[in-house]
């Protein structure tokens, strides 16, 4: 039998990945007392996983499942090599929880590898099915990643392995999209959570506000508008709104290759290219419709270079308002040092940057955590019922050699839009 391999990335160029296989780590050690020891089995890798890859110095990520100690010594140093995580669904191969026997599947954030990992769970005490990981390893994460769901062996054989790549490849975006539509963009005062709780700057974080929230009658632009995160977002403004808090426009911003797939999701009014800003005609028709008394939301999903400012600097004098959020990064490699620059010169334009983990603990403060979960699970159907987004396809790769080429796929920005890519292993 071959040895289990994991994932191994530089953490300077996180282009520069390892498929490196672990001869020493077995047999595996005890299995500690309430404990699961899951084999990562089918998960998902989008512009996500870079994010992770990008900022895992200054949120932890590197250090949600580290090297473990087989790793050969050519990758043992932990300053220059890491492994970052993916969601998606792992299999019980060994258990001293009575609550999850062997055959049970889990999802949540899991190591990218065929090496089991061994997670130390708690039971919520309000929503069935989940569990805390409380190993004091993971104590400084945010506490998204440390929740999972679990599917007891019966459950798990009705669950398709379609269906669990489809939700290795749209749970997460779409949990996000839902709260961030419901909370953070709250039509009712007392849905209101803030997009934010995490302090970057060396000044305390203004309050949020309704009248930030307000999208009623808003013009809503869009960067990076072919992105999972983005089109679900863009679904659940057009379609999960009330009437009379819908803003008036949602305006796309894509690039050239990934316009046609923007279009057929149906989810954006208005389909622009990221340079239309640089021409006065094409600006002019996307803006028609503002007058000095609109208010702008300029949602940023990882927009490439200067887009993001472009745009913002644009819209300005134009308008009454322009609020700009940022729900992610542009997928590139920079410093530690660059990406504190490109966050300086953000915050500088008044973006306002969602912190996705504190979204969820303060929306879950709002209701309560058991509605916050049902809620959302009511979301999740109705989108999956609903043919969940027009265009895309999952695109299943089997092993690490398939993950290896997806990762570089990825990095070099040749997954198509329509694409999620999906792995078994």
């Amino acid at each position: 039998m071959s040895p289990p391999t994991i994932q191994v990335l530089c953490k300077q160029d996180f282009t520069q990945q390892h498929i490196v296989p672990l001869p020493d780590a077995e047999p595996l050690p005890p299995l500690s007392p309430s404990s699961v020891r899951v084999k990562t089995y089918i998960f998902s890798l989008t512009a996500n996983n870079i994010s992770y890859a990008k900022a895992g110095h200054l949120f932890g990520w590197w250090d949600v499942h580290p090297l473990p100690p087989s790793t050969p010594e050519q990758f043992q140093d932990t300053g220059k090599y890491g492994r970052i995580s993916a969601w998606g669904f792992g299999a019980v191969e060994e258990s001293n929880r009575d609550d999850l026997p062997i055959g049970s599947l889990v999802y949540g954030y899991l190591p990218i590898g065929t090496l089991p990992v061994d997670l130390a769970l708690s039971a919520s005490t309000t929503v069935a099915g989940q569990f805390h990981e409380i190993s004091p390893s993971r104590a400084k994460q945010f506490p998204v990643y440390n929740e999972y769901l679990t599917f007891s062996p019966t459950q798990a054989s009705l669950l398709s392995d379609e269906r669990l790549g489809w939700d290795a490849l749209l749970r997460i975006p779409c949990a996000v999209s839902h709260r961030l539509n419901r909370y953070v963009f709250a039509w009712d005062e007392a849905h209101l959570a803030p997009p934010s709780t995490l302090k970057l700057g060396p000044s305390p974080l203004p309050p949020w506000t309704m009248e930030q929230a307000d999208m009623a009658d808003a013009v809503v632009v869009i960067l990076a508008a072919s992105g999972k995160n983005a089109v679900t977002f863009a679904r659940q403004l057009k379609f999960a709104r009330p009437a009379g808090s819908q803003p008036r426009k949602i305006i796309a911003v894509t690039s050239q290759k990934s316009k046609a797939f923007v279009e057929t999701t149906g989810f954006y009014d208005p389909v622009c290219l990221y340079d239309d800003v640089k021409s006065e005609a094409t600006l002019d028709a996307v803006t028609g419709t503002l007058d000095k008394g609109t208010k702008v939301i300029v949602c940023d999903f990882g927009a490439r270079g200067s887009v993001f400012r472009a745009w913002v600097t644009a819209l300005k004098p134009l308008v009454r308002t322009v609020l700009p959020i940022g729900i992610g990064s542009e997928p590139k490699v920079t410093t530690s040092e660059q990406f504190r620059e490109d966050m300086a010169g953000n915050m500088a334009l008044g973006r306002i940057q969602v912190n996705a983990s504190d979204v969820f603990a303060e929306a879950a403060k709002k209701v309560g955590k058991k509605e916050f979960e049902e809620e959302f699970l009511k979301s999740w159907g109705e989108f999956l019922d609903a043919g969940a987004v027009p265009g895309l396809k999952v695109e299943v790769g089997q092993g690490m050699d398939a993950v290896a080429k997806g990762w570089d796929r990825l990095c070099s920005g040749d997954v198509g839009s329509e694409t999620g890519l999906v792995f078994k292993i």
